[in-house]
């Protein structure tokens, strides 16, 4: 029960909660990458591509984490 003239403040996260967050989601996509390398490189297959892919999420998630206030 509320008194007076109190109001119920949303809950938001803080900035190293956000980051955590934003770095969760992104392991799980980094984690893929690293079995399909993994993967490419037992049978000699071309990773280029791979790396081009780790580069351009490595840039995404860092511009993300920069971006958290």
């Amino acid at each position: 029960m509320l008194c007076g003239s109190q109001a119920i403040t949303p809950y938001e996260p803080t900035k190293a909660e956000k980051i955590a967050d934003i770095k969760k989601y992104y392991d799980s996509r980094f984690e893929t990458l690293e079995q399909m390398v993994l993967r490419r490189r037992l049978i000699n297959g071309d990773i280029t591509d791979l790396q081009e892919q780790y580069k351009k999420l490595n840039q995404e998630m860092l511009a993300k984490v920069k971006a958290v206030k």
